[in-house]
């Protein structure tokens, strides 16, 4: 297996692995929402039952009986029960992941180097595990998911008095609840992904930290296709020292690969062929798709300017510096330009 094959098989079982999480998150967040949706029915019929009887149902006819209190209570219930059980899943997730950044830079490190080259044995996972979340920064798991929970929890409370001020039916009032519950999923689904992967990069820097004596550093690798970001394209295939820490933007799929010597640096002939990785730079692969392609990739305004050779692809990325994530990447907006 060539270190390409191995590198597309390393990714396709990474992705497969994203795939089940989400899955599995996006299951038990239905269950949960579920359960609220059995205690939305008890209420939504005593609000239909009200207003058949003429009676005036408002957000103060909420409060009455701790009707609001009543729901409140289990809709937080099942939100502390859902992120509770999400936490464990994606902590889970971030050991497998953690054990295969580890396993699988070394075995792309190995397919990269003569056979003679030994690699230095890859750090103690119990170690490994100490240094790559030590290095972490952003707030700690838990208490990053608490924070969406009591959001969700706020915004739904919201949602039900705001419905009913509006005297809006008992479905779209479920409805709207529905989209507040889901969207806060899925910025728990972000979650997952981002803090996976993340340490899914940094157990693999660590390996090839481990191995400074046959590796310059480390390439960005991207997954190429209409779907990816501008961002994501313009950094596949570029060098970073090992230095350098991965930063990326948040739910991004992209991983390091590492940038053996040459083998005339290792010491051996000249003329044998190289094995290392040389992937095309993004930019000279985004040149060569379709005017389609390169417009549903960056948009109608910024395809324009970049058709017009006004901005590069490299041109719209922009580094940022998150006061609690640290430093990371983004895509600069057309205004930018424009201005």
């Amino acid at each position: 297996m060539t270190p390409q094959e191995r590198l597309d098989a390393q990714r396709r079982k990474r992705l497969a692995a994203d795939r089940a999480l989400l899955a599995e998150l996006t299951r038990e967040q239905q269950k949960a929402f579920q359960a609220v949706r059995r205690e939305l029915a008890k209420l939504t019929r005593q609000i239909s039952e009200a207003r058949a009887k003429g009676e005036t149902v408002n957000p103060a006819w909420l409060f009455q009986r701790q009707r609001l209190d009543r729901f409140e209570r289990e809709l937080g219930t099942e939100i502390a029960l859902y992120l509770d059980l999400a936490k464990r899943k994606i902590e889970a997730a971030k050991v497998r992941a953690l054990i295969d950044g580890q396993g699988d830079a070394r075995e792309l490190l190995l397919s990269t180097l003569p056979q003679a080259i030994s690699v230095t044995p890859a750090l103690p996972l119990a170690q490994l595990h100490s240094v790559v979340l030590n290095t972490q920064l952003g707030t700690p798991l838990g208490n990053l998911l608490a924070g969406l929970g009591a959001e969700a929890a706020r915004g739904a409370r919201e949602k039900l008095v705001e419905g009913v001020a509006l005297g809006l039916g008992t479905r779209e009032i479920g409805r709207n609840l529905r989209d507040s519950f889901a969207g806060n999923s899925i910025r728990a689904l972000l979650v997952a992904r981002t803090e996976v992967i993340r340490t899914y990069r940094d157990s693999a820097l660590q390996t090839y930290k481990q191995n400074r004596g046959v590796i310059k550093g480390w390439l960005w690798i991207a997954q190429l296709g209409p779907r990816t970001c501008p961002v994501c394209i313009a950094k596949h295939g570029s060098f970073h020292s090992l230095e350098e820490s991965f930063a990326s933007h948040p739910a991004c799929r992209c991983s390091p690969a590492p940038k053996t010597k040459t083998w005339t640096e290792l010491g051996f002939p000249d003329d044998i062929p190289e094995t290392g990785l040389d992937p095309e730079p993004g930019e000279d692969w985004f040149a060569r798709q379709s005017a389609v392609t390169q417009e549903a990739i960056l948009s109608p305004g910024k395809y324009r300017l970049y058709r017009d050779g006004e901005i590069k692809l490299d041109d719209l990325v922009q580094e940022t510096v998150h006061p609690v994530w640290g430093r990371g990447v983004r895509e600069r907006a057309l205004r930018d330009f424009v201005a």
